[in-house]
């Protein structure tokens, strides 16, 4: 499977795993792919009229970062 730049495959995790076996850096690389994920959407979402969703889910991302 080919991914362009940015793009992400639940894969690359697993190849996290076996390189550096350090939960604490894997934790943080999965945590960038999914906030990165989130801004997306939410760009989405705003962009085709569902500002409330977008809303939300800006919300729900400050919500976890406390």
């Amino acid at each position: 499977m080919s991914l362009a730049v940015g793009e992400y495959h639940p894969y690359a995790a697993c190849l996290m795993v076996g390189g550096c076996h350090d939960g604490a850096t894997i934790h943080e690389a999965l945590m960038a792919v999914f906030e990165d994920g989130m801004r997306v959407a939410a760009e989405k979402c705003r962009n085709n009229g569902g500002a409330s969703i977008a809303d939300k889910i800006e919300s729900l991302m400050r919500s976890d970062a406390d």
